[in-house]
């Protein structure tokens, strides 16, 4: 009789485990690296990078610590994006976050709260608290610009 007991305990532990696992996140996924989207040519045109990621059933990748960057045809990053976390849907082209962004191009720094990026449109909007910041240097160029076209 006691055996008896002992085997219904194990198929029901075994049975709850199961079901529990079956209702269960997928787990994250450290140090992700995946293309987003190419040009015509194969060129790599959108990456995604993160820390730490999951893919969700509808395909969107829910990130943290994000690493978003954007190429040129020639393969040449142009835009490098950093946020806190992300949501990304590589089908439909699209990404937001709620949190602190960054956004880096050429010389210029964009940080704020929260972002939208529509790689079909090519647009990238940061959402609130927008701030812009310019190199030193790139006043200096403009001022001495300018001065030499005084004379």
């Amino acid at each position: 009789m006691k055996l008896w007991r002992k085997k219904v305990c194990v198929v029901l532990l075994l049975g709850g485990a199961v079901v529990l696992s079956l209702g269960a996140p997928m787990r994250p996924l450290q140090g992700l690296r995946v293309p987003v989207d190419f040009y015509p040519d194969g060129t790599l045109k959108h990456e995604l990078l993160a820390k730490e990621a999951r893919a969700l059933e509808d395909g969107t990748i829910e990130a943290k610590g994000v690493a978003f960057r954007l190429f040129s045809e020639d393969g040449e990053e142009e835009v490098l994006i950093l946020a806190e976390d992300a949501m990304v849907n590589r089908a439909d082209l699209r990404g937001h976050s709620d949190r602190a962004v960054s956004l880096t191009r050429d010389r210029l720094l964009l940080t704020g709260d929260g972002f939208e990026w529509n790689g079909a449109g090519a647009t990238i909007r940061i959402l609130r608290n927008v701030r812009v910041s310019f190199p030193s240097q790139m006043f200096r160029e403009r001022v001495e610009d300018d001065g030499e076209n005084d004379d």
